[in-house]
């Protein structure tokens, strides 16, 4: 049984280039053809009708939203999410005072580094315990009265 050129993975260089269009491919064209058509059955566009959304009734009215409406929601959510939109700062702040205070106590006393080292301890103590506070009072208020 012979092998086609393009077959001979040893055949490389410029006599590759004088095989006939038949033999340098590999791939039929009929391949070649399958995947352009299953391409284009995929990306190309649709027919209107395939996709077709139905038309609301003709008794459909849409609701309108009135400006007291959207101003009540915006007040609501702003009171539910309130003691949350804090936390970063509140975070940023123990941290600040309780590092500072461990600071200060270093340059008055003498004890570098221990004050700051401290201090980190005790701002991240009080930023747990903030954390803990927090997650209590949402499950406390999500919970079903008794």
């Amino acid at each position: 049984m012979s092998r086609r050129p393009a077959d001979d993975p040893d055949r490389l260089g410029p006599e590759a280039d004088d095989a006939s269009p038949d033999e340098a491919w590999p791939d039929e064209p009929d391949a070649w053809e399958a995947s352009d058509r299953e391409w284009r059955e995929k990306w190309e566009p649709r027919e209107e009708d395939e996709d077709a959304v139905e038309p609301p009734p003709a008794h459909y009215q849409p609701r309108t939203t009135s400006a007291k409406g959207v101003a009540s929601s915006y007040e609501e959510g702003m009171r539910e999410a309130g003691p949350y939109l804090t936390i970063g700062l509140q975070i940023a702040l123990s941290m600040f005072f309780f590092v500072g205070a461990g600071w200060a106590l270093d340059e008055f006393a003498g004890t570098s580094p221990w004050g700051v080292l401290v201090g980190a301890v005790l701002g991240f103590l009080g930023v747990i315990g903030l954390v803990i506070r927090l997650a209590h009072e949402a499950d406390a208020s999500n919970r079903p009265p008794r």
